[in-house]
């Protein structure tokens, strides 16, 4: 995946791993979530050393952006309206690495998600713009998940960074965890693998080399009773 959730293009020298959206929505629509990497199979392939290295990489709470007035992650995404309780998660036995924060309303989680990816992006280029995309959207009784679609480069340039950068996030899989704290779930319309855990809880999977071949933003539309 190109656009992830929670550390973009940091994470594509990393391979064998799986990224992680899981969020829970209170019944007002408010909740909390958590994105981070399992890096488990890959560290089982490479060696523990990896875990410092990583830790390293992904250091929220620490590492400062230049471009953004020195802000860690942590506290830039903090100062979002109705964003609470940003922390880091660093589980060193599961080789798991992200963000957790609490949620108002899908607009802050929105935007949040949107602040997470200019983070990253303003890490490489100061130049790039806070964007407005729309990861999750409730209508009635409906949530709607979605991701943005890979972006076709106009500029020759860097043309075999850019094929190896695509090889490596193929190897990337993905994983959306979404539960509800009252509302059962109807139905769930998706592509991707889908596995219903009981009547609150469904998760969706996808590998990164099918992930890049998608025509549509949507990853899924889930109907609530």
């Amino acid at each position: 995946m190109k656009h992830l959730v929670f550390v973009g293009i940091i994470l594509f020298s990393l391979v064998s791993c799986k990224i992680v959206h899981s969020t829970s929505f209170n019944t007002n629509n408010s909740g909390e979530i958590s994105v981070y990497i399992d890096m488990k199979e890959f560290a089982e392939k490479m060696g523990k050393g990896v875990s410092k290295k990583t830790e390293e990489k992904l250091a929220f709470d620490s590492k400062k952006n230049e471009n953004l007035d020195n802000l860690t992650m942590v506290e830039y995404i903090g100062q979002t309206i109705g964003i609470s309780n940003v922390s880091t998660i660093v589980n060193k036995k599961k080789y798991t690495y992200g963000l957790n924060l609490k949620f108002d309303n899908p607009v802050s989680l929105n935007e949040a998600m949107n602040k997470i990816q200019h983070y990253v992006a303003t890490g490489k280029d100061s130049s790039a713009v806070l964007k407005t995309f729309e990861y999750y959207h409730f209508s009635d009784k409906k949530l709607t998940l979605k991701e943005p679609l890979k972006k076709k480069s106009d500029s020759q340039e860097g043309d075999e960074s850019n094929e190896k950068l695509e090889k490596m996030t193929e190897m990337i899989s993905m994983q959306w965890e979404v539960s509800f704290a009252e509302r059962k779930i109807k139905k769930v319309n998706s592509t991707l693998e889908v596995i219903q855990n009981g009547k609150k809880q469904v998760t969706l999977k996808i590998d990164g080399n099918e992930m890049s071949k998608r025509d549509s933003e949507t990853i899924a539309t889930i109907d609530l009773k």
